[in-house]
């Protein structure tokens, strides 16, 4: 085959429910958009009277707002994913998980040739202490980080 050749690649219905779900959005806002111009355009062919193109005009902007605005909808019908982070947005979905702190060891990166040595350890001790989770904890770490 020559010149370009196109692979199309399928990632399942995760994916297609998100290319569904922006395909739908942007067809309500080109429509919206097209309606708008159309009636702007057509606006001076129905009516001699300023007044009444103006009217017309404003009133046509209407189809711009409507599509913008219907996205969200759009987003939260389509996509599982966009439906949950909507329902988390607007505090919808209770977040029973609490921010849990992992106890992890914190160690210096030495060459060999490091002249300060016990002052080193004596660091990395502090650095390295376990926490449970407790604000006090945190503190504790924290004022250590800064020593």
């Amino acid at each position: 085959m020559n010149g370009i050749s196109m692979q199309v690649f399928t990632y399942g219905k995760k994916f297609r429910s998100v290319y569904i779900s922006i395909f739908v959005t942007v067809m309500f806002v080109v429509c919206g958009w097209l309606t708008t111009t159309l009636t702007n355009t057509f606006s001076y062919a129905l009516s001699p009277d300023p007044f009444v193109q103006m009217v017309i005009q404003i009133y046509a902007g209407i189809a711009v707002n409507f599509g913008m605005t219907c996205n969200i909808f759009i987003f939260y019908t389509i996509n599982h994913e966009y439906r949950i982070a909507i329902k988390n947005l607007f505090g919808w979905i209770r977040q029973t998980r609490q921010l849990e702190m992992s106890t992890s060891t914190v160690q210096p990166i030495s060459s060999g040739m490091n002249t300060k040595g016990s002052r080193d350890r004596r660091k990395s001790s502090r650095m390295s202490t376990t926490t449970t989770g407790s604000v006090a904890n945190l503190e504790q770490r924290k004022m250590a980080w800064i020593d």
